[in-house]
């Protein structure tokens, strides 16, 4: 979604509220029992234009002579389950622009006996799911079983979850709360006294790179050690996503920007520097490299095709998200060499095209199974299972020698063919280093939605 002009119109919200989910723990043995304040009515809270709702009101009831007492020492696959306190509360965002919220827990002191003395977080575990109100969404463990104590803190308050909720959307939390199986008797009259805060702002976007970067849950997100050939004044920091089926999937080139329905799926083969480097999930056209004998990218058949007809029927937002960039061409004779040599030989600069819309090259595609895959390029065959960009079909590649073209083909190997010969292509774009990611976790059922 392209809220550019949302932003410059509006002024920026903050959104906070503090929920009341108060956790009390006394008594003189482990039969231990929650209490909050006695409302158990549904509760609405509006914070700018956050609106937080506690489907169930603010109080769980607890017996505290009950044999299954939810705050009980207690293992993590109970107290994750149906053991642990639950407590559930959605976040709607009413507003016009897409908000980043932060889901925090903390002590409450203020409001606990003056005296209290709290249980540590490394015995309080918890549990938090998510559901968004997409039809047909599934839910998403956030936390499956972790210590307070392991969360990272902001100020003097430990992040649930941060993340962003999109115009419209309703995101409904679940929690569960329990103290560790490991805890002693020596927490017996201590206070578990917790409250929730929901912060949020307008969300304004981080570069997209940085942001896939630096998520920790991007597992399939590897980077490159430059080879030296590559001029140190330019040189910057490459990835690429590897493994048999990464989470990299995105919306682009929407025919109606208002709805994900209509956009095509594209998917993530890395980053350069500040730049997504994104690839059409499918191949459709099939098309001689040049109808002449010739390899040169420049003059041939598929960069007219690529650069002209296929780029001006994107839509014009696609079409502002790209940035014109130089797709190095460079082959060599022998495929007995591996990834990172291949990478070596295209940024060694003699060879590139300064274009719109590109194609995979071959160090892209070898390095989708492993960055550290040792196979030559004419034997990726023997790693197809673990590579995303594998199709089995024969398509063309960008790198080019003498009066041959790099291809793929059916098994999954590097080939030289004539540039005569006809195979499918997938377009290739780099897109701009503003272009941030609003929403989505990569996967296919959720892929990432960008704005800039």
């Amino acid at each position: 979604m392209n809220y550019k002009k949302l932003f410059k119109r509006e002024t920026k919200v903050i959104a906070y509220v503090v929920i009341a989910l108060t956790l009390i723990v006394i008594g003189t043995s482990y039969a231990l029992f929650l209490q909050v304040n006695n409302n158990r009515d549904n509760q609405v809270v509006t914070a700018g234009s956050l609106v937080i709702e506690y489907a169930k009101g603010n109080v769980v009831t607890v017996d505290e002579n009950a044999e299954n007492n939810c705050l009980m020492p207690q293992s993590d696959m109970t107290g994750s389950s149906t053991g642990g306190c639950n407590f559930t509360l959605s976040v709607t965002n009413k507003g016009t622009l897409p908000m980043q919220y932060d889901l925090l827990i903390y002590d409450n002191a203020t409001e606990a006996p003056s005296d209290a003395q709290f249980v540590n977080h490394s015995l309080v575990r918890h549990s938090l799911n998510k559901q968004y109100s997409e039809e047909g969404a599934n839910s998403e463990i956030v936390t499956n079983a972790k210590a307070l104590s392991e969360l990272e803190l902001k100020e003097d308050k430990r992040i649930l979850e941060s993340s962003v909720i999109d115009v419209g959307e309703t995101i409904t939390f679940s929690l569960n709360v329990w103290i560790s199986e490991e805890a002693t008797v020596d927490i017996i009259g201590q206070y578990v006294y917790l409250k929730l805060d929901v912060v949020g702002s307008v969300y304004e976007g981080t570069n997209a790179a940085s942001l896939l970067i630096n998520d920790t849950k991007n597992v399939n997100l590897k980077e490159i050690s430059l080879p030296t050939t590559y001029n140190s004044v330019s040189a910057q920091k490459e990835y690429r996503y590897i493994g048999e089926n990464p989470n990299n999937y995105v919306y682009f080139n929407c025919k109606d920007v208002n709805s994900i329905d209509t956009c095509e799926l594209w998917r993530i083969v890395g980053i350069s520097g500040d730049n997504l480097k994104i690839v059409r999930d499918k191949q459709e056209v099939e098309k001689a490299f040049n109808e002449s004998e010739s390899s040169n990218f420049d003059t041939s058949t598929i960069k007219k095709y690529l650069n002209d007809e296929y780029y001006n029927s994107l839509n014009e937002e696609a079409k502002s998200y790209i940035q014109m960039y130089s797709y190095k061409t460079k082959g060599v004779s022998s495929l007995e060499i591996n990834a990172f040599e291949m990478l070596g030989e295209e940024v060694s600069q003699d060879g590139s095209s300064f274009v719109n819309v590109g194609l995979l090259s071959a160090s892209d595609y070898a390095f989708a199974s492993s960055i550290n895959n040792e196979e030559s390029l004419n034997s990726l065959s023997n790693v197809n299972s673990n590579n995303w960009l594998y199709t089995s079909k024969n398509e063309w590649l960008i790198n080019i020698f003498e009066n041959t073209v790099y291809s793929v083909n059916e098994v999954g190997n590097i080939a030289l063919s004539s540039p005569l010969e006809t195979k499918l292509i997938r377009p290739v774009v780099y897109l701009n280093r503003d272009v941030s990611i609003v929403k989505g976790d990569g996967t296919k059922t959720n892929p990432y939605i960008l704005s800039k």
